[in-house]
């Protein structure tokens, strides 16, 4: 399966809220593309909407480090910060709406 294809799949199963089956396309993809800054984020971010925000922030801050120019990283990271309760990381981080 090409990256395209299992984006598109996990895309899918994620707007159909079937969030265990996107995260196993987004694995297979860094599994097989690993330094691709897409998939660890969009892995760190299904995690932290299934209530795992602790486990969420390391694969989006992994995806930040490998992407610096990714935009949409540190918004994540943020909203991940902030359903911990991490109010003082969270609005800082939410901040770098503005780079």
């Amino acid at each position: 399966m090409t990256l395209n294809e299992l984006d598109e799949l996990a895309k899918q199963y994620y707007y159909n809220l079937e969030y265990e089956k996107a995260l196993l396309c987004y694995a297979q993809a860094f599994a097989t593309y690993p330094d691709l800054a897409l998939a660890y984020n969009n892995y760190g971010r299904i995690l932290s909407e299934m209530d795992r925000p602790d486990i969420g922030e390391k694969f989006i801050e992994l995806a930040i480090k490998l992407d610096s120019e990714e935009r949409v990283g540190p918004l994540n990271l943020a909203s991940a910060y902030l359903k911990q309760g991490d109010c003082v990381r969270g609005w800082k981080q939410f901040e770098s709406r503005w780079r």
